[in-house]
């Protein structure tokens, strides 16, 4: 009664002589067949359901109380449109994005996209059929900064005797925003032939230029075209969750730490998460492993320092942001290290 069914209402249409007591008992079946057949639905938490029904009772009171603060279980409400936006079950971010092309997409569409993008940090398009310039074209309509330099722009910098002839021989010459990835024997794969090679002998979290960035992207592509099979996933963390799973003295000291990063690799523990000295170069993969080699040794450069937290523009969420493969140091707001 004090929330009126609001989780269940749609039930009480589809079958109103049913009495509310029992539509609990409906909702996990209805649930399964809007998933099946990808219908639209919404499903709210009790605390945002009480606050937005609080703000109606109390017309004038409590203006600044938001009518939902969390986003909402099941697929985003489309408006005239063929997009439908469901979150990765299980996922406490990431969402697949069907009925559409990214290259053919209405005003309302990409609106509702961007929303998705803020509340979910990842979205999934699969099969889609892009050219190069398709993909560039849709993610400039995402926020970019339209004054860096092109070098900047396109990334990544890479660093001139260590890596970037091996970076920038990968580059699409007509998209030189796009940089090739995998594994790979090419032959004039839009004008660039070569032997790609950019894996790694542990799992790797890309942090996108972290380490060499003075502001790093806000948006970044991965645009799949084949998969070798076996274990092929593209993983992801959600450094949103490692922030809130801390305690608040824990926040408190995470949002005065800085992080240190160089333009030299380190080499990885094999779940990705953290460096590790005593592993092998061959952690770094073939690329990385032979520029360490033939880099000349000596004291660590620091090229980037950045917070060890961030806090999203629009959503106002902090996050854990760090690059274990390019990091040097964890240090306080004057520079001296960080003692855990």
């Amino acid at each position: 009664y004090l929330f009126q069914i609001l989780n269940n209402h749609g039930i009480h249409h589809l079958f109103p002589t049913v009495d509310k007591s029992r539509i609990h008992e409906i909702m996990p079946i209805f649930r399964e067949t809007c998933k099946e057949f990808n219908v639209p639905w919404q499903e709210y938490s009790w605390r945002d359901m009480f606050c937005s029904l609080w703000k109606n009772w109390t017309t004038g009171m409590f203006a600044d109380t938001p009518m939902v603060t969390m986003p909402p279980q099941g697929h985003l409400e489309p408006s005239n449109t063929r997009v439908r936006i469901a979150p990765i079950p299980g996922a406490s971010f990431g969402a697949e994005v069907t009925g559409v092309q990214v290259h053919d997409l209405s005003t309302d569409e990409l609106r509702l996209i961007k929303k998705s993008w803020c509340d979910r940090g990842i979205l999934v398009f699969k099969d889609q059929d892009l050219t190069p310039q398709q993909e560039v074209a849709f993610m400039r309509q995402f926020p970019h900064s339209r004054t860096c330099d092109a070098l900047k722009f396109c990334g990544p910098l890479a660093k001139e005797g260590f890596d970037a002839e091996e970076w920038q021989q990968f580059k699409l010459k007509s998209c030189p925003e796009i940089q090739l990835r995998g594994y790979k024997d090419l032959v004039d794969h839009h004008g660039v032939t070569g032997f790609l090679n950019t894996g790694k002998g542990a799992k790797e979290f890309h942090s996108d230029s972290l380490h060499e960035y003075d502001t790093p992207p806000i948006s970044t592509s991965l645009y799949c075209l084949e998969t070798p099979g076996g274990y092929d996933n593209t993983l992801f963390l959600d450094t949103r969750l490692a922030y809130d799973v801390l305690s608040s003295a824990e926040q408190d000291r995470a949002d005065s730490l800085f992080v240190q990063y160089k333009r030299e690799p380190s080499p990885l523990h094999e779940s990705g998460l953290k460096a590790d000295f005593a592993a092998s170069l061959g952690t770094l993969g073939d690329l990385y492993a032979k520029c360490v080699l033939q880099a000349s040794t000596g004291d660590v450069k620091v090229s980037q320092v950045h917070p060890l937290v961030w806090t999203h523009p629009n959503t106002g969420r902090k996050a854990i942001i760090t690059a274990a493969m390019w990091m040097h140091r964890i240090v306080e707001s004057d520079g001296t290290a960080w003692t855990p």
